[in-house]
This record gives C-alpha cells, sequence and structure tokens, in this order.
C-alpha cells in the first residue's frame, strides 16, 4: 500500500508541475472560432497576415486567405499591381463586426508608391471578411475609399 501511495503522490506532483494539460485543447477550441470573443481575437491575426503577404509580393500566401469565389479576381489584381505599384506600409485603422462576428468590415490604410516615380500614397481598403467554422476568416470582397468618404459630415462637431 505505501508504494502505492508513493507512486500516486510521484504522479500527481509530475502532473501538477508540468503545467495544466488542458492548454493546448483550450487554445485549440478558441482558434476554431466557437465564441463571438474568439471570432473577433482572430479577425486582427488573418487580417495582419494577409497584409503581410501582400507586402512582401506573395500573391501565393495571400490567396490562402481569400474566399475560393474570389481567388481569380484578386490573383488578376494583385499581379496588375504587383509590377506597378510596391507596398510600403498598411495598418488596421478600424474593424467593424456585424451578424454575430461572422462578417466584419476592415479598413486598412496603405501607404504605397507606384513604380518608377517613388512618391508614397495613401489609400483606405475597406475589406470584407466572413467567417466560417471550417474556414476561419477568408477575405470575400474590397474597396478602395477616399480620404474624404472616411469622415462623414458632422461626425466630429
Amino acid at each position: 500500500m505505501k508504494i502505492v501511495a508513493r507512486v500516486l503522490v510521484v504522479c500527481f506532483l509530475a502532473f501538477s508541475l508540468s503545467g495544466c494539460v488542458l492548454v493546448p485543447w483550450i487554445d485549440s477550441y478558441k482558434k476554431i472560432g466557437v465564441s463571438e470573443a474568439d471570432r473577433q481575437s482572430l479577425l486582427q491575426e488573418r487580417v495582419l497576415d494577409f497584409q503581410r503577404a501582400v507586402y512582401w509580393g506573395r500573391p501565393e500566401a495571400a490567396l490562402a486567405f481569400v474566399k475560393a469565389d474570389v481567388r481569380d479576381d484578386l490573383w488578376r489584381v494583385i499581379r496588375a499591381k504587383g509590377d506597378e505599384e510596391k507596398i510600403v506600409d498598411s495598418k488596421i485603422e478600424y474593424i467593424k463586426f456585424e451578424e454575430e462576428s461572422y462578417a466584419a468590415e476592415v479598413d486598412v490604410a496603405v501607404k504605397y508608391y507606384r513604380v518608377p516615380f517613388y512618391v508614397v500614397e495613401e489609400r483606405v481598403e475597406r475589406q470584407q471578411w466572413t467567417f466560417t467554422i471550417a474556414d476561419g476568416w477568408r477575405y470575400s470582397a474590397m474597396e478602395i475609399l477616399e480620404i474624404e468618404e472616411l469622415a462623414e459630415p458632422g461626425a466630429f462637431g
């Protein structure tokens, strides 16, 4: 009996000192996006990964974040801009979640220059993202906004 008790004490100490075995499971559960809060936190990571791929000129990596039905259209845009436009910086300015965080509108400020002029310009891309449990967040559409469109009349005063 003493041996069984010692084995149980050793096992308990080893288990308690090794950390919680549930942490990887809980982390995986959050990455699925079951709760609204999880979906919201996952979107920012996804948009940043997408923007990094575009920034580094890796269209194949960027297309991994895009819904299947719009991949061909985005591929053509990326190919056309890739030769004539270089992105200097991009940052998320605003995220608006809709439909219990299964859809979102993301404003991304993009600084870029056109080859061979090297004058940095800025635009805002309003990206549409949609979420499914099977695929996670996927880029689904984008429109270029003029800076004037961002501030509605009377919004600040």
